[in-house]
């Protein structure tokens, strides 16, 4: 079988499967090509481990949910019954809320960071 070194670290294909041995799903994951979310093309199991990573990195930093697809569609040719796999993994990451940022003006349209009405010792610096 073909593939690299880091799949035999997933699984090892050659020592589980014989030649008349169907596919289980965990050889699907280290045979199937897929696009990851660096528009590179990776082994499945690569790709779901890329975009979990991405995923995971972004619910930690905003503490909000995530989803991660996996979608195998099956195409069959019908003249020479070939079975094509296209796999396709998607991730929803969680955004940050867009802040916002308080500041002050006057009637002369300058911009302040506090507010002049309240600040009365002190000196009050616009914002050029």
């Amino acid at each position: 079988m073909k593939g690299n070194s880091k799949m035999a670290d997933y699984i090892d294909t050659e020592q589980e499967l014989s030649e008349d041995e169907t596919l289980k799903f965990e050889h699907l994951l280290a045979e199937v090509r897929s696009v990851d979310n660096k528009d590179r093309t990776k082994y499945l199991i690569d790709c779901c481990n890329n975009n979990l990573k991405e995923l995971m990195q972004a619910i930690s930093k905003y503490s909000e949910s995530g989803k991660m697809t996996i979608n195998l569609e099956f195409q069959v040719a019908k003249k020479s019954k070939e079975l094509n796999i296209v796999a396709t993994v998607e991730i929803k990451k969680p955004k940050g809320k867009i802040s916002s940022n308080t500041f002050y003006h006057d009637e002369k349209g300058n911009i302040y960071l506090d507010d002049p009405e309240l600040t009365k010792v002190g000196k009050v610096t616009p914002i050029n």
